[in-house]
């Protein structure tokens, strides 16, 4: 259940540890789980704390909003992005750690992290426009013959794939 948010709810008046040691009904537990976001938007981050904020927030103002948002400390050092990082709480974003390996498997941790079934690879110097992530997830979904393409790759307001 890795990566999935679990809560339970109470129900009843009586709390029994089991059926068997009490003569009224045991009180229910109703799990629920957050659904699976469509997207996985993965921010990797060495040292450049500086331009998070501006990444996260162009994601968090989306009008699509369908996605979780999994920043990647890529191994840091500088006291700025540690300190930042470390108290680092936005909706639907959460932060990984990892050692300094560089971009490529930063990358690949966001995506071992990560519970959407579309990945946006994001820069944490980038930021997107708030109808990219509705218009690039209408494409994917009119489009069910692509496979491994990377959201980063359709032309905004052009409906084709490059």
């Amino acid at each position: 259940m890795f990566g999935k948010h679990v809560t339970a709810r109470f129900q009843g008046s009586n709390p029994c540890l089991s059926e068997k040691s009490c003569d009224v009904l045991s009180p229910i537990f109703i799990l629920t789980r957050r659904p699976m976001p469509k997207v996985s938007v993965i921010i990797p981050c060495y040292n450049q704390g500086v331009y998070l904020n501006e990444a996260v927030e162009s994601v968090l103002v989306s009008t699509y909003k369908d996605f979780e948002i999994i920043i990647v400390n890529d191994g840091s050092t500088d006291k700025s992005t540690l300190a930042l990082l470390k108290e680092y709480q936005k909706p639907f974003t959460r932060v990984v750690p990892a050692s300094h390996q560089g971009l490529a498997e930063a990358g690949n941790a966001g995506i071992h992290n990560s519970s959407g079934t579309c990945i946006l690879p994001l820069d944490v110097d980038d930021k997107i426009s708030p109808d990219y992530l509705a218009d690039a997830v209408e494409i994917l979904d009119r489009n069910y013959e692509i496979n491994a393409e990377f959201l980063r790759q359709i032309t905004k307001g052009s409906g084709r794939i490059e």
